[in-house]
C-alpha cells in the first residue's frame, strides 16, 4: 500500500478496477461506482501494458474502446487489450475496430446466451485490412480532420436547438401574458 502523508493523516491510495463500461471513445472513464483495489491487489493482478495499447470491452456492450495511457489500473473480465506491433498504428486499429466490417465479424461470433461475449479467439483471428504503416497514418489524419468538422457541426446544431427552445419558451410566455397580441 502507498501512504501519502497530508499533515498527520495517512491516506491509502487505491487503484481503479476497470471494466468495459469504463472504456469511452478513446479514454478510460471513471464513474462514482468504479471499483478500486489496493496497491497489493494491483501488484498481484496488474498487466504490463505499453502506452497506446487499445483496450476493448468484450462482455455486455461489445466493442467500446480506449487507449491505455500508463494509468495504474486493473482490468476486469469485461475489458481486454490489444497491443499493436510496429506494423499497425494503434489509432488506425482503433478506428478500424469501429467499422461495420469488424462489428459484423463480432456479431457473427456471438453465442446464443443472453449477454454477448466476444472471445479472445475472435479478436486474434479478425480479418482486417492492413495497409502500409504510412497509409495507416494518412487514413487516421483524414478521419480525425473529418471527425473534427462533423463534431463542430454537431455542437453548433446543439447550440442552435438550445437557442430555438429558449425562443419558443419566450414566445409562448409573451403570448400567454398578452405582451404579443394574437388575432
Amino acid at each position: 500500500m502507498i501512504f501519502i502523508i497530508l499533515g498527520s493523516l495517512p491516506f491509502i491510495v487505491y487503484i481503479k478496477f476497470i471494466n468495459g463500461n469504463n472504456l469511452d471513445d478513446g479514454i478510460i472513464t471513471y464513474y462514482d461506482n468504479t471499483k478500486s483495489v489496493s496497491e497489493k491487489e494491483y501488484l498481484k493482478h496488474k498487466k504490463e501494458l505499453k502506452k497506446g495499447t487499445v483496450l476493448i470491452s468484450i462482455n455486455g456492450t461489445i466493442g467500446k474502446l480506449a487507449f491505455y495511457n500508463n494509468e495504474k489500473v486493473v482490468l476486469g473480465k469485461s475489458a481486454s487489450y490489444i497491443e499493436c506491433s510496429e506494423r499497425i498504428f494503434n489509432k488506425y486499429l482503433f478506428y478500424l475496430l469501429k467499422t461495420h466490417f469488424i462489428v459484423t465479424q463480432f456479431n457473427l461470433s456471438f453465442s446464443g446466451s443472453t449477454i454477448n461475449n466476444l472471445s479472445l479467439y475472435t479478436i486474434n483471428n479478425l480479418q482486417i485490412i492492413k495497409p502500409e504503416i504510412e497509409e495507416q497514418h494518412q487514413i487516421v489524419s483524414y478521419l480525425e480532420r473529418e471527425l473534427k468538422l462533423y463534431n463542430n457541426k454537431i455542437e453548433n446544431t446543439k447550440k442552435l436547438i438550445t437557442l430555438l427552445k429558449e425562443y419558443k419558451t419566450a414566445l409562448i410566455s409573451e403570448v400567454v401574458t398578452g405582451k404579443i397580441k394574437v388575432n
